[in-house]
């Protein structure tokens, strides 16, 4: 990793399961970006629509977005062309 907070010399193994960490300035998001690997599982046509996420919302869930307000609100309808959990 090299950026502008840490470089190949700011990391020493510790042991088998430990890394010491030697950043230049204080990263709080450090952790979370180490740790969460957020996915989607996206329908293969997706690209094929442009690959724009708010142009053509996607999901798997039971539910689909009908509108957002950024910030304010997000409003689902449940899903009438599949069923989930056996229509619970």
């Amino acid at each position: 990793v090299k950026d502008d907070k840490l470089d190949e010399s700011a990391v020493t193994k510790v042991d088998e399961h430990t890394v010491k960490l030697k950043l230049s300035t204080p990263d709080i998001a450090l952790i979370p970006n180490v740790c969460d690997y957020p996915g989607l599982i996206v329908h293969k046509t997706f690209d094929e629509k442009g690959g724009d996420f708010k142009a053509c919302p996607i999901g798997t869930g039971p539910f689909e977005l009908v509108s957002y307000d950024v910030g304010q609100k997000v409003v689902y309808k449940r899903r009438e062309d599949n069923k989930w959990w056996d229509g619970e």
